[in-house]
């Protein structure tokens, strides 16, 4: 049975300015909080933006116009990292704020603004902490490509976890090259992952690919940039010895996260051709030690985000 869709409208200034004091509160940290692993304290956020605020409200029929414009949906999953990519958000002819409803129960706010030089869509995957992973993620994107069905990119945005604490970095940006569905293992004797691989598509790919050029913008912000394949799990891992059973399965993978996997899945029922990406930082190291990394976090979300706002203001993109 289709499921119903309505769109509300809400003022959000206050609730605006509240999550930008607790953003701004949670990068204040004494030397006992500092992490204690490879990787000296997180730099100051990448600035050059400020929590959106959206100052007017429309409902669905007073913006139907611009939703034929809008080709790029953002997809961060928690609370923390959808406030790091409407830290980089502009409006766009004026400020929008919708909140989109399943069944009269509110799903997750959605924000139309521009992202560079690009008008985007900005909808969290995971209402609430319970609801991360995979199957709220193809359940929230399948329902805005019904809605914003001009949607021709996903990019999944926020925080990943590093797979090799030696060779890489707290903060680090990785772009998604293969995307590794580990939702479907079988466990038996033998353990292994029996869901496809797929590599990233290749308009999207070529998009978001680094350059010369974006790499000489991201170092005043002390933003590290690389590509690399992500396990992608339908759990939280926070122990080391898990994270290397399945570092055994792929072990050319650079990091892990939970949502790859259901954004991928969700351009699979579409009648268009859709691509989606990952593009994470690394806010720690898929151990039990995330207390040692916590004020890492909040750096690797603005980063990820921070670098998709550099490519959309420098590259010019075709979406034919």
């Amino acid at each position: 049975m289709l499921l119903l869709c309505s769109l509300y409208t809400i003022l959000a200034s206050k609730q605006g300015h509240k999550n930008e004091q607790e953003s701004d509160d949670e990068q204040e940290s004494s030397d006992e909080d500092k992490p204690k692993t490879k990787g000296k304290s997180p730099s100051n956020l990448p600035d050059d933006g400020e929590i959106y605020k959206p100052d007017s409200t429309k409902n669905f029929k007073e913006i139907e116009r611009f939703v034929k414009d809008v080709k790029i949906l953002l997809a961060p999953a928690t609370e923390g990292e959808e406030q790091a990519v409407l830290r980089y958000l502009k409006p766009i002819n004026g400020d929008k704020y919708f909140r989109i409803s399943i069944y009269g129960h509110k799903v997750s706010d959605i924000y139309i603004g521009k992202y560079g030089k690009y008008p985007v869509v900005v909808v969290k995957t995971a209402p609430s902490q319970h609801n991360q992973g995979p199957v709220h993620a193809a359940i929230v994107i399948t329902k805005m490509l019904e809605i914003f069905t001009e949607i021709k990119y996903i990019v999944g945005v926020g925080v990943c976890y590093g797979m090799n604490k030696g060779k890489q970095k707290l903060g680090e940006v990785i772009i998604s090259t293969i995307l590794c569905d580990f939702t479907n293992m079988r466990e038996g004797l033998e353990r292994y992952q029996r869901s496809a691989q797929p590599s990233v598509g290749l308009a999207i790919k070529n998009i978001f690919e680094l350059t010369e050029e974006i790499r000489e913008k991201l170092q005043p912000k002390s933003i590290i940039v690389n590509d690399g394949i992500y396990i992608c799990t339908p759990s939280l891992i926070d122990n080391d010895q898990i994270k290397e059973e399945y570092k055994n399965i792929r072990i050319d993978a650079k990091a892990g996260e939970m949502e790859g996997a259901g954004l991928v899945a969700a351009t699979e029922y579409t009648t268009k051709t859709v691509e989606a990406i990952v593009i994470k930082g690394i806010g720690d190291w898929g151990d039990d030690d995330k207390d040692a990394t916590k004020t890492w976090k909040p750096f690797a979300a603005h980063a990820a985000a921070y670098y998709i706002k550099t490519v959309l203001e420098t590259k010019t993109i075709s979406f034919d």
